[in-house]
Formats: structure tokens, sequence, C-alpha cells
């Protein structure tokens, strides 16, 4: 009895020992699995900084976004602080928004997302002018044709009172909320009057008149209008739509 008592000790003992090796030598893995991580990581050539990736420019330069994020390509991928370089691209007026994120082995890539031209102002200079009412100088690559151009307002009146802008773009809402092919036709906005917009159109410059009130339904009145075959034929014969009658629609040809 006693000699099995032994043998039962004897055997538990080793059993321990075992699990203790055991437990030992997975450590030792884990610890030499991190090390070698962190080598690759780290010291490893593998995980440097080789590219940098740019997406979603249409009218700022690539080298320019490169340029402005100062990425040493002799650092690892894992040295590279993403918030830094995203604080870096998002000083430039034209990004409304970008994302930076790691492409593993060793590409860095940057997704940005650019102000888009909701129409241009002309005030000493060709400005566009985006949906949130940011007033920036044009872009070579911005196209013209189009969008329409505001007159009636400048960027320096603008910088003190910037109602006009406001109904400007409350207006442009309305026209894309009635028929987004609306804008198509226009290519000036008159806001001389905030309280009294008026339209220029496309193939002979009609003037059309809106009124001071209704602006959805005349709107509507003039989308109508425009999309019958026989008036578009017409229009460059036309001088003025007036809209400012709620019953009827008046129209005025070139003499």
């Amino acid at each position: 009895m006693a000699k099995r008592r032994t043998r039962k000790r004897k055997a538990d003992l080793e059993q321990k020992i075992r699990r203790a090796i055991g437990a030992l030598v997975a450590l030792l893995v884990i610890y030499g699995g991190i090390q070698l991580a962190r080598y690759m990581m780290y010291e490893s050539d593998e995980f440097h900084v080789r590219e940098v990736e740019v997406r979603g420019l249409k009218y700022l330069d690539r080298n320019l976004i490169i340029d402005s994020i100062y990425v040493d390509k002799n650092q690892t991928m894992f040295d590279v602080n993403l918030s830094n370089v995203t604080d870096r691209i998002l000083r430039n007026p034209y990004i409304r928004g970008v994302t930076v994120s790691r492409m593993l082995p060793a590409t860095l890539l940057i997704e940005v997302q650019e102000r888009e031209p909701l129409f241009y102002l002309v005030d000493k200079q060709v400005n566009m002018v985006d949906e949130t009412g940011i007033i920036l100088p044009k872009l070579p690559n911005m196209p013209m044709g189009r969008l329409p151009i505001v007159s009636g307002m400048s960027a320096s009146g603008i910088a003190e009172d910037k109602v006009a802008l406001d109904q400007t773009l409350a207006l442009i809402d309305k026209i894309r909320e009635v028929d987004l092919t609306l804008m198509g036709f226009i290519s000036e906005i008159n806001i001389s009057d905030p309280d009294f917009p008026q339209l220029y159109l496309i193939k002979g410059g009609a003037r059309v008149v809106l009124g001071d009130s209704h602006h959805y339904s005349r709107l509507f009145v003039l989308s109508e209008f425009l999309n019958k075959q026989p008036i578009l034929g017409r229009l460059p014969n036309i001088k003025r739509i007036d809209l400012s009658f709620r019953d009827r629609i008046i129209v005025k040809n070139k003499t």
C-alpha cells in the first residue's frame, strides 16, 4: 500500500514537471514569436513605407498631397502617425474629408473627398463655391460649362453679410429638388436683389423672372416648360420668361 502511494506521488510529480516544462516551452515560443514580430514590424525592410497611394482626386495634384504629409520612407508603416497625416491633409482648404489607412506590407492609403463646386462667383477672379458656402479660387481642372455663374454679389460682400449667399444656396437646393436636369439649362443666377432672383438660360440667354415667392411651384412650371421639345428649339429666340404671375407664364421673343 505504501509502495503504491509512493509510485502515485512520483507519477504526479513527473506529470507536474512535464506540465511546467510544456508551459515554459510555450512561453518561450510566444516570446520568440513576439520578438520576431517586433523585428519584422520595426527592423525589417519588409514593412518600411514604399508607396503612398492617393485615391479620390479630381482637381488637386497627387504630389501636392504627398508633399504635405511629410512621410519618411525610411520609417516603418507602424511608425506613421495616421492622425497627424490626416490633420496635415485637412489643412488644405480644398479637402473636405480624408481617410488614412495602412495597406500592409508597405503602402499608405489616402482616400480624399475634395470640395465640389456648386456654382462660380466672378469677383476679380473666378471663385468656386461649394454646397456648404465655402468660397475658394477655382482650380484649373474644375469644369466651367456645366455649372452656373452667380452674379450680383461679391466675395468681399459675402464676408460682411452672408444673406445673399444663403439665399443663393437655398434657391439652388430648390432647383435641384424640383428637377436635377433644370440646372443644366441655367448659365447664370442673378442675385442683385436676393428677394427677386433671376435666371439666365443657355442657348440664347433668355432671362427668367421668378418673382419674390412661390419659387418651388414656379420652378416646376419652368421645368415643365423647358422639357417640351418645341420649346427647346425656340430657346435661342426667347428673350424673357416671366413666371412672376401665379396663373400664367409670359414669354417674350427677341425682336
